[in-house]
């Protein structure tokens, strides 16, 4: 699935969402390094091993021929803002219905609408693929995107204690939520 739109956000900038190919693999890796030290919220942190920018290329190659999952990029001024998935929570058939979506916003946009913005595509998305529901995870304490994850017509299904554990020992619990079509 090949995406190019173009949206504007709330402040009046242009946000471009695209189905990115090899030639944004290097700047994907930088993304993702300065992203995994911005936030508790996300799965992983610095310490955890990276694609490579060959691997990156690959994996975006990949994702361009996938019949039943989508990665896409959002840029502003050529700098990727947001990155967010939806794909098959699994290869059997009795789950071939669900789909998975994350996404991460680089801080320096956050309050902009762009998390809405790759939600509201992320719902899109999983309803092209031919999918009935769509989960995610998110942490506990974050509040802002509960908030909107229930906007957009997510739901607590589940609460999985001590799900993420940090450096410093301590530990966060991950609620899990679902949407249906």
């Amino acid at each position: 699935m090949i995406i190019h739109e173009k949206h504007t956000l709330k402040n009046g900038m242009e946000l471009t969402i695209i189905t990115p190919g090899a030639v944004y693999a290097e700047q994907m890796v930088e993304f993702i390094k300065v992203v995994d030290e911005e936030s508790l919220f996300l799965g992983r942190e610095s310490r955890d091993k990276r694609r490579s920018v060959q691997e990156t290329r690959d994996f975006f190659d990949a994702k361009l021929k996938s019949t039943n999952e989508a990665f896409c990029l959002g840029l502003i001024n050529g700098e990727i803002a947001v990155e967010f998935f939806v794909l098959p929570t699994s290869n059997r058939v009795r789950f071939a219905h669900r789909s998975l979506c994350g996404l991460v916003v680089l801080k320096k946009y956050w309050g902009m609408g762009i998390g809405r913005l790759a939600v509201k595509k992320c719902i899109d998305l999983s309803k092209q693929l031919g999918y009935e529901q769509l989960e995610l995870v998110t942490n506990t304490q974050n509040e802002a995107a509960i908030s909107l994850y229930k906007n957009l017509g997510f739901e607590i299904c589940g609460n999985l204690k001590n799900a993420m554990k940090y450096a410093d020992g301590s530990y966060a619990d991950e609620f899990a939520m679902v949407t249906y079509f």
